[in-house]
């Protein structure tokens, strides 16, 4: 996938619940863009959430070292 080239994936959440009975969703990464990315299992994401007129914008960021 080249920079600028955006791809069009359909996803839907997976919820688990934990031991204290909160739920977590989780988005998965399908294959191919995992792979076109170069993400690895070891790889630290910022997440961004905005919400504006009633959509919901969720956008990544990867990070070398978080430093917080």
């Amino acid at each position: 996938m080249r920079p600028g080239i955006r791809k069009l994936v359909v996803l839907n959440p997976r919820a688990y619940k934990g031991g204290s009975g909160h739920t977590t969703f989780y988005l998965l990464i399908p294959k191919d863009i995992a792979e076109a990315l170069d993400i690895k299992p070891d790889d630290t994401f910022i997440l961004n959430m905005e919400q504006k007129d009633g959509d919901i914008v969720l956008s990544y960021k990867r990070v070398k070292e978080l430093k917080i």
